[in-house]
C-alpha cells in the first residue's frame, strides 16, 4: 500500500498528489501556492511573514489578498483563483533573481532543500531540460545526406551515419552536462533521451 506524505507547509492537512504535475522532483506540497511559500520561506526566512500575513486575514475572516473583503471560499485562503493567481504574481514580483528557476522563460522559484541547499531550477526536468538545450547549442552538426533517411532497412552505412549523429550528440550532452554547475552529481545516464 502507497504511504501517503502531508505537504511540507507548516499546518496545512492535505497530502502531495501522487500525480502531481508540478516540476518539482521531490513533491514536497499539495499546490503551487503552497511549493512557492515553502521555497521562498527556505530561501529567505524572513519571506515566512507572508504566511502569517494571510492566516491572519483568513482568521478575521477574509481572503488572503490584502485588497479584497470577501471571505475565503470553502477549501481555500483565497476567495476565488483570480485573487490566488494576483497574489502569487504579485509575491513572485518580489523575489531577487537568484530566487528565480534559471530556465528562460520560467517564473517559478528555484527549489530548496530542507538543508537550506539551494539548486538553481526550481525542478528535475527544467534542470534536464537546461542540459539538453546547452547540448543542442554545443552540438557540433554532422553532415547526413537525404539518402540515409529512407523508409527501408538499414544499410551498414545508414547505421554508421546514425550512430555517428547519436554518439555526436551523447558527447554534447556530456560536456554540456560537465560544464554546467546546475547538475553537478548526475551523470549522462541519468539523462531522459
Amino acid at each position: 500500500m502507497e504511504t501517503r506524505q502531508s505537504c511540507a507547509l507548516p499546518d496545512c492537512t492535505k497530502y502531495i498528489a501522487s500525480n502531481s504535475s508540478y516540476r518539482n522532483p521531490e513533491n514536497v506540497t499539495c499546490s503551487e501556492l503552497h511549493y512557492l511559500l515553502v521555497m521562498a520561506g527556505r530561501f529567505n526566512p524572513d519571506l515566512k511573514i507572508f504566511q502569517l500575513q494571510i492566516r491572519e486575514r483568513n482568521s478575521s475572516g477574509h481572503c488572503g489578498l490584502t485588497s479584497c473583503t470577501h471571505p475565503p471560499s470553502a477549501d481555500d485562503i483565497f476567495c476565488s483563483r483570480d485573487h490566488r493567481l494576483e497574489w502569487m504574481c504579485c509575491f513572485a514580483s518580489t523575489f531577487q533573481p537568484e530566487q528565480r528557476c534559471k530556465l528562460e522563460g520560467c517564473v517559478r522559484h528555484v527549489f530548496v532543500r530542507e538543508d537550506s541547499k539551494r539548486e538553481e531550477f526550481c525542478g528535475w526536468r527544467h534542470t534536464q531540460k537546461h542540459v539538453m538545450l546547452s547540448a543542442m547549442k554545443c552540438r557540433v552538426q554532422i553532415p547526413c545526406k537525404k539518402e540515409d533517411f529512407v523508409i527501408s532497412s538499414p544499410s551498414a552505412s545508414e547505421v554508421n551515419t546514425s550512430l555517428r549523429c547519436w554518439l555526436s550528440m551523447l558527447d554534447s550532452v556530456r560536456t554540456a552536462q560537465s560544464t554546467s554547475s546546475s547538475v553537478q552529481g548526475h551523470n549522462a545516464s541519468t539523462i531522459d533521451i
